[in-house]
């Protein structure tokens, strides 16, 4: 089996992988994800934003330990590779597509910036975010390298980097790692999609949903989401993403970027009314 434990290749992974390494039932993964995302969604954004800023710091206490194993045992490898690598024609092509087809979420969560009262607390918390988020992807990127071109054809590299390199207690706590973050994101994603309803329910009959209704949706959608898994929806994924990149850029981003931009900075610091 290669190194051990094969990852599972369908968007289910999560459940997959804590149940192959913690020994528990497919059908109880799913339902504690079910329950987590159900109880997120019901108390709402206060509570997903807790949630979502100490899961944060525990995944990235999580990536900079495999960091620093990887680089123990291949740093040499990883510094040859960073000196002698080659640069693959398309790569800014394909860096673009991934950071737009990335950015579907922005709409959704914009309901994380109800807090902000000035342009600068906006602007600042945009840039912190921007780095958080990229960091990740760079330290995952350098310690590809130690196993580079290999890991390129793996379903979920860092799983299977960890087997490879023999990292038994860090790949359950990546387990526990990556169901939650399975739960934390679907929760935040969700809860944007509520609040898109009630913002439209609330214009049109003067009222939103209640909690439970938060609730419903959320462990409808992701009910939905595990169903498509087991019938296989990874080919259709990967052949949608690169249209749904180009589609979002120019529904979404240019507009912004160019209308959007303009309001800013005619505005004159007043105050949105929506």
């Amino acid at each position: 089996r290669d190194g051990g434990a094969q990852p599972p290749q369908h968007p289910s992974a999560a459940g997959n992988i804590l149940r192959e390494n913690l020994r528990l039932p497919y059908s109880a993964c799913i339902t504690a994800m079910l329950a987590c995302i159900g109880i997120l969604t019901f108390y709402g954004r206060e509570l997903i934003a807790k949630v979502l800023t100490v899961w944060s710091l525990f995944l990235y206490i999580i990536f900079i330990t495999f960091f620093i194993i990887v680089f123990i045992h291949a740093g040499d490898t990883i510094q040859q590779q960073i000196s002698t690598g080659e640069i693959i024609a398309g790569w800014a092509k394909s860096g673009f597509k991934y950071g737009a087809y990335n950015m579907a979420a922005v709409p959704l969560l914009l309901y994380v910036a109800r807090g902000f009262e000035t342009r600068r607390e906006a602007t600042v918390s945009g840039l912190i975010a921007a780095v958080i988020a990229l960091l990740p992807g760079l330290i995952f990127h350098v310690s590809f390298l130690a196993v580079y071109p290999e890991i390129l054809v793996k379903p979920i590299p860092v799983y299977w980097m960890m087997n490879q390199l023999g990292m038994t207690l860090l790949i359950v706590v990546y387990s526990i790692m990556l169901f939650g973050t399975f739960i934390a994101t679907g929760a935040g994603v969700l809860q944007g999609i509520n609040y898109r309803l009630d913002s439209y329910l609330t214009e049109s009959r003067g009222q939103g949903l209640s909690r439970l209704m938060h609730a419903g949706i959320a462990v409808s959608a992701v009910s939905v989401s595990a169903i498509l898994s087991l019938v296989g929806i990874s080919k259709l994924i990967a052949e949608g993403y690169g249209t749904m990149a180009w589609m979002f850029f120019f529904i979404y981003i240019v507009p912004l970027a160019t209308i959007g931009l303009r309001r800013i900075l005619t505005s004159n610091g007043r105050q949105p009314t929506a």
